[in-house]
């Protein structure tokens, strides 16, 4: 092959390499495809419902603890130790130590402890013949052997048993106290209040 036709090929290899490049830069580049997905909501995915505020537990003050400062709590209270300031709770008090400030909870009871403050219960309160509270009380119903100084509010039942001693007033919607206790006050029932009740001896005047 001579110079002339060596030439001649040389052109047609370059040509046809250069209509090869215009072919692949015109030819659109291949995407990804992205796989078909499932709306989330067509799912049977169980919702765990978020609690607001997990439950109350129980509460201990053992015996040896001093707290100086208010008590608050949610749930029962169980204290058997000494606290100095006011107990409140949304739960029952069961009471086994010594607080000196109020009381407020649902069910109050005293075994072998004492208070010196006032007591608020929106259940029953219940005080054992080594219990002495001095302060005043309100409740709904209320069981009592031990020893109170101060005036009482019961809308319910008042039972004082047999080694009950109380020096104050007491007004309740039914009382029934027991031979041998010890009352050093007005006493009275809701039921026979001078606003309420009509007078029995008008008829004698």
């Amino acid at each position: 092959m001579n110079n002339k036709e060596n030439f001649s090929q040389a052109v047609k290899d370059l040509l046809a390499s250069d209509a090869e490049a215009a072919a692949q830069q015109s030819s659109p580049a291949s995407k990804p495809v992205a796989a078909p997905t499932t709306p989330l909501h067509q799912y049977n995915i169980p919702v765990t419902k978020i609690v607001d505020e997990a439950p109350a537990g129980v509460s201990t003050i053992a015996a040896g603890t001093l707290i100086v400062g208010e008590v608050h709590s949610k749930g029962d209270l169980n204290l058997f130790g000494d606290v100095q300031g006011n107990v409140e709770t949304k739960g029952n008090v069961t009471m086994g130590g010594k607080v000196i400030g109020n009381i407020t909870g649902k069910d109050v009871n005293f075994t072998k402890s004492s208070v010196k403050g006032n007591i608020s219960a929106s259940g029953s309160v219940q005080l054992d013949e080594k219990s002495t509270v001095v302060g005043d009380i309100t409740s709904v119903m209320m069981s009592c052997n031990g020893r109170i100084k101060g005036n009482l509010k019961i809308e319910g039942k008042a039972h004082f048993l047999n080694e009950t001693i109380l020096v104050g007033n007491v007004c309740a919607g039914s009382l029934v106290i027991e031979e041998g206790a010890r009352i050093k006050g007005d006493v009275s029932t809701s039921n026979n209040s001078t606003g309420d009740m009509e007078d029995p001896f008008k008829d004698l005047q």
